[in-house]
């Protein structure tokens, strides 16, 4: 007990820390601890030195001064930053030359044989609108063409020449709205919620897409100029830049988009930027 005590009494015992003046010996400044606050008065500065040396190396360019070894939160979040920047950057152009394509494509100004065993790299395209709108000169060809049938000169349901391609039906549905090459260049066919959708011809996907009026939908580029678009998919399977064969499942058909009352597929056939009336291919039944 003497020694325990004895041992308490020198933690306790209290140092004088002062300043005097040089030459006089005079005290300026002086205060008293025991050794129990002198420990315990290190380490407290000890903690604050160690966590401001770590704060800079943490939260500033200092931490890439550490060896390769040591690992910086800071860093690998600008790292990941950096990676994720860079995808970005690639994906957009990537998305662009797609949709340059695209136009081209639709429009008649390059054929997609020069492309077509080519794979380019898949892209998600949601959320990218398309502007399908026609242009003056369709219009105006399209005025020319309703003229012709109006006149009994043309018959709208005339099979068209289309060398060696056999179409195949997409989907077996009923027809609930015709080809007009006016203002509705395609056929609606009603067919239940869910059912496969397949492809015509062997073709690549060049657009998978969603957007407001036509939900889901997919534009297919085939050999000859040829391009399939089919809409209001329930579920795009198909993504850009596949290579499909004749009678693959593209999608499931559905009841997507604003331009649209009830479950059915929307089907167009183009050729070199005019569209031509799928019941001359096709009988969907």
């Amino acid at each position: 007990m003497k020694e325990k005590t004895s041992f308490w009494k020198k933690l306790t015992r209290t140092t004088k820390i002062a300043g005097y003046n040089t030459e006089t010996f005079q005290e300026k400044w002086g205060f008293k601890l025991n050794r129990i606050q002198m420990l315990s008065l290190m380490i407290l500065l000890t903690l604050i030195i160690a966590g401001i040396v770590l704060s800079l190396l943490i939260f500033t360019p200092l931490g890439y001064l550490m060896p390769e070894g040591y690992s910086n939160p800071n860093k690998e979040k600008y790292e990941k930053a950096l990676e994720e920047t860079k995808r970005l950057e690639h994906e957009i152009e990537t998305r662009d030359l797609y949709l340059e394509n695209l136009k081209k494509v639709i429009l008649g100004d390059i054929s997609v044989d020069s492309v077509y065993y080519s794979k380019p790299e898949e892209i998600n395209l949601e959320n990218i609108e398309l502007d399908t709108a026609r242009s003056q000169n369709e219009l105006k060809l399209a005025a020319e063409i309703n003229k012709s049938i109006e006149e009994g000169n043309v018959n709208q349901t005339t099979t068209i020449d289309v060398g060696d391609l056999l179409f195949m039906d997409p989907v077996k549905g009923v027809i609930s709205q015709g080809f007009n090459n006016g203002n509705h260049p395609g056929v609606d066919i009603s067919v239940s919620e869910g059912s496969n959708v397949k492809a015509c011809l062997d073709g690549i996907v060049i657009s998978s897409l969603y957007s407001e009026e036509d939900g889901y939908s997919i534009i297919i580029a085939h050999e000859n100029g040829y391009t399939t678009i089919y809409k209001h998919n329930q579920e795009n399977l198909k993504h850009a830049g596949d290579k499909i064969k004749k009678g693959d499942i593209i999608a499931l058909s559905g009841n997507t988009g604003e331009h649209t009352t009830g479950p059915h597929l929307h089907f167009e056939i183009w050729q070199n930027s005019e569209p031509i009336n799928p019941l001359g291919l096709m009988s969907f039944k």
